[in-house]
């Protein structure tokens, strides 16, 4: 049987999500790189159902992504400046087209 059959297509229920959160910090090393092997094999244990890693990390990242952009925060923000816009021609006779 291939392994495509076997995947849950299903989306993350509020359980795996937070058992990811707890395995996450179970499976992250000193570098803060996460065996993620070893998470999808421990979530498939647990709920007894098998998630792509493509959808764990999805889900991962974006909640890393959410936790780190607060809106309080404002040195993440880009500044908003108007262009300074300086003509390259002052003289009127050379703006005409013809």
């Amino acid at each position: 049987m291939h392994m495509f059959r076997l995947v849950c297509k299903q989306p993350l229920g509020y359980d795996e999500k937070i058992y990811i959160v707890t395995l996450v910090q179970k499976y992250r090393t000193s570098d803060n790189i996460i065996n993620w092997k070893y998470v999808i094999k421990d979530l498939k244990i647990r709920s007894g159902k098998l998630y792509a890693e493509n959808q764990v990390k999805n889900y991962w990242n974006s909640r890393s992504r959410s936790n780190s952009c607060d809106d309080n925060n404002t040195s993440l923000r880009l500044p908003i400046m108007e262009p300074i816009y300086v003509p390259k021609f002052n003289n009127p006779f050379r703006m005409r087209p013809y």
